[in-house]
């Protein structure tokens, strides 16, 4: 948008001059009488004049000189006119467009809503105690998260494969660290050793369980019945 440069009070002939295409400044200042022939008229628009009684210059108050460079300059009257457009439109966020994007949009809000309650419970120690329980409590195994999903067919196994190709989990069953930060998976060791090494037991949580069915759904949704190797 071409910048105009007022002075105190108003913006003169051969300042417009300058923003405006037009070949002189009297063929612009013949714009201006045209545009504004009763506030000429009605003395309302100041002006001054040369030696022989023609006007030299007009001088136009801002809502004016802007009304003009509007008219006689198409960027300026464009972005001035979506201005006020998008200013009268209304902004709704975009709707999803399938089912596993309303369900990362759920798992976002769930998550916003941990962290806002989390906020609040650090306050008090013992609501942060009484909360951890409570997530503690609706933790789920891999097992019990494939019996309680109904749109796709997977079996344990299957998810376990699934869920290490996606590099969700590591081969000895323990959920990266990514994903433990940000609430899906907690997780225990087993308590005896398998070939010298420690194995895990992973366990999704609330937050979890929304944001894994979402990711399982958009990835059967782009490649049809889980391709496992």
């Amino acid at each position: 948008m071409n910048s105009i440069a007022l002075n105190n009070q108003t913006m003169s002939s051969t300042q417009l001059l300058e923003l405006l295409h037009f070949s002189s400044k009297s063929s612009l200042n013949k714009a201006i009488r045209l545009m504004f022939t009763k506030k000429i008229e009605d003395s309302i628009l100041e002006c001054t004049f040369r030696a022989n009684g023609q006007v030299d210059e007009y001088h136009l108050p801002e809502l004016e000189s802007k009304m003009f460079v509007a008219k006689h300059d198409e960027s300026y009257l464009e972005e001035i006119t979506q201005f006020w457009i998008d200013r009268a439109t209304p902004k709704f966020p975009e709707a999803p467009k399938t089912y596993s994007e309303s369900l990362f949009l759920l798992a976002k809000k769930q998550e916003q809503i941990e962290k806002q309650t989390q906020e609040i419970e650090a306050k008090d120690d013992l609501i942060i105690v009484s909360n951890e329980g409570s997530i503690k409590s609706g933790e789920i195994l891999i097992r019990e998260f494939c019996k309680s999903i109904d749109f796709i067919d997977i079996g344990e196994k299957k998810m376990f494969t699934w869920l290490k190709e996606q590099k969700l989990l590591s081969p000895s069953n323990e959920p990266y660290q990514p994903y433990i930060g940000r609430g899906y998976f907690t997780y225990k060791p087993t308590k005896l050793q398998h070939n010298g090494a420690y194995r895990y037991t992973p366990r999704i949580t609330p937050r979890g369980k929304v944001w894994l069915a979402a990711k399982l759904l958009r990835y059967h949704e782009k490649n049809g019945d889980l391709q496992l190797t």
